[in-house]
């Protein structure tokens, strides 16, 4: 999973290069105990910089609080439905605390 997360105290720069890497235009940003505080995409990256944030500036100032995952337990149905939507690459299942469990990626 290593490639498509991210740790929410690295830079934007650093999440450039890992999504050059993953070849999925996006990353799934956690903190130090995986729990998942947001998502950050290729898009993401790309307004930031328009609006004047630096490269080395954490990605915390710029990652999307609102994304989307699916509960742990999920049905498989639920979760190829969402990630049968052109704009989902990534899909992580997390538990009650938030935690990942798995992460879904778009083949």
């Amino acid at each position: 999973m290593s490639k498509y997360t991210i740790n929410k105290d690295l830079t934007i720069l650093d999440a450039l290069v890992q999504i050059e890497g993953n070849h999925h235009r996006s990353l799934i940003v956690v903190n130090e105990s995986n729990k998942v505080v947001g998502s950050l995409s290729d898009g993401d990256i790309r307004r930031a910089l328009i609006n004047g944030m630096v490269l080395p500036s954490t990605i915390t100032k710029i990652m999307n609080l609102d994304y989307l995952f699916v509960n742990e337990g999920v049905e498989a149905s639920k979760i190829k439905s969402i990630l049968s939507d052109p704009d989902v690459f990534l899909l992580p299942c997390i538990n009650s605390e938030r935690k990942l469990i798995d992460l879904h990626v778009k083949r």
